[in-house]
């Protein structure tokens, strides 16, 4: 498989390679895909997301459920995803008066990814009632299976770092002016169906009508940005790492390299 394969099989479906993509439902199913996708890491350093331009979760959800960030900062960003959220923050607020960007997460090592993913298989353990220790082969499978829906598979591989670990991706939502979250229909991390992004595409109930409008918002200001949608996360965005080139090099008709690889934590410390 490569991304021209990709791009001939993609052709012709009638909807964008993301949308297409959503079908897939999986951080673990896409992987594949981005795998196919070089890194030609440009050496941008993090900064700090200004507290003072960008609204945030706090205290920070995974810092919270006991995730240590070893001195790193939750709310980091590669410097040109943090000029293009800027962006997306002034679009917002020209179609929005008084709204904001609120961030829930950004940069995220693999100690976390490692500690979230343990954490969460225990969660959804206890939510069907089942004992991890005691579990079957296939018990325990499908419990990874659901866990994997919304957490990238940990990875030490540099060729193919997860998305949090490069400082390119944010997971984010909108509120109002007020300071109210604003409803999008699911919750940021859900391990649930509702977590993707057109999933209330066909309802015409009202509030499942509010929910897609607010959410086709909040992918638009990000987009316009120069930010792409995680196929199958309402809430995830990002900017110059695999995904985001992948979708890139599936839009148009030449390979797009990643521009931010896991070097993240070591420019933060430089």
């Amino acid at each position: 498989m490569t991304l021209q394969s990709l791009r001939q099989r993609f052709s012709g479906v009638g909807k964008s390679p993301a949308d297409e993509m959503e079908r897939a439902k999986s951080c673990s199913e896409t992987l594949p895909y981005r795998a196919l996708v070089r890194i030609e890491e440009c050496g941008e350093r993090l900064v700090e997301l200004p507290r003072d331009k960008f609204r945030r979760f706090e205290p920070h959800p995974y810092q919270a459920a006991g995730a240590s960030y070893d001195g790193a900062s939750p709310f980091a960003a590669r410097e040109g995803m943090a000029v293009r959220l800027e962006a997306a923050q002034q679009l917002l607020r020209e179609r929005k008066p008084g709204w904001s960007l609120r961030v829930f997460d950004a940069f995220r090592p693999n100690t976390v990814q490692n500690y979230m993913v343990e954490l969460s298989k225990q969660q959804v353990a206890k939510e069907r009632g089942v004992d991890l220790e005691a579990a079957s082969e296939e018990e325990c499978a499908s419990i990874l299976s659901a866990v994997h829906s919304v957490w990238a598979v940990p990875s030490e591989d540099p060729n193919l770092p997860t998305p949090h670990s490069t400082g390119a991706a944010i997971d984010l939502t909108l509120e109002d002016e007020r300071g109210d979250l604003v409803p999008m229909g699911g919750e940021i991390d859900e391990i649930s169906s509702v977590s993707l992004p057109n999933y209330y595409i066909d309802s015409a109930a009202e509030n499942a009508v509010l929910y897609h409008s607010n959410r086709c918002l909040l992918n638009s200001v990000m987009s316009e940005a120069g930010f792409c949608r995680l196929p199958h996360e309402w809430w995830h965005f990002s900017y110059g790492d695999q995904m985001w080139a992948l979708i890139k090099s599936l839009e148009g008709s030449v390979d797009v390299p990643a521009i931010y690889g896991r070097s993240a934590g070591e420019i933060l410390d430089d």
